[in-house]
């Protein structure tokens, strides 16, 4: 039970990882929109989870919500 855990959280970790260093290779791309992961606590399978990946709606690294 507990390793299905850390392995939940090592998932969603990785993604938030994957999303950081996506939006930092391409911050001086023309057109830019920097990618945002949601994660939660899942309850059914016992750890985390990665509810949604996306692109920001506007251009550009907004550097208050980082």
């Amino acid at each position: 039970m507990s390793l299905s855990v850390s392995m939940s959280g090592m998932r969603v970790a990785n993604t938030y990882m994957s999303a950081a260093s996506h939006n930092i290779a391409n911050t001086n791309t023309e057109d830019f929109r920097p990618q945002g992961v949601v994660s939660s606590e899942s309850v059914s399978a016992m750890g985390a989870k990665v509810d949604e990946v996306s692109f920001a709606k506007e251009k550009g690294v907004n550097l208050e919500q980082e």
